[in-house]
């Protein structure tokens, strides 16, 4: 799925999102960027086999990082938040 692809380059953008707020000085922030990172990649394998589950933690987990990425001025991993949870509730009827 093209989708993964592009989930893949938003979890790119945070893991540099967390490494740059570790070099500011921003832990607590960086921990919680790292931790929805790593949830979206797991969210992602679960979306390459169609899994409901995946579908609902997914927007889920889109929805609250496109907040991060507006709060932390990432436009880029805004947009590529707000793409993947369009396409995803486009296609939800496909998951089982």
């Amino acid at each position: 799925m093209i989708i993964v692809g592009i989930g893949f380059l938003g979890v790119l953008v945070g893991l540099f999102g967390s490494l740059a707020l570790i070099g500011e000085g921003e832990g607590g922030l960086a921990t919680i960027v790292l931790a929805l990172t790593v949830l979206e990649a797991t969210v992602l394998v679960g979306l390459l086999g169609l899994r409901y589950w995946a579908l609902v933690v997914a927007l889920v987990v889109y929805s609250f990082g496109a907040l991060l990425d507006l709060l932390m001025g990432s436009f880029l991993g805004l947009i590529v938040s707000i793409i993947i949870v369009g396409y995803l509730l486009s296609i939800s009827g496909r998951f089982e």
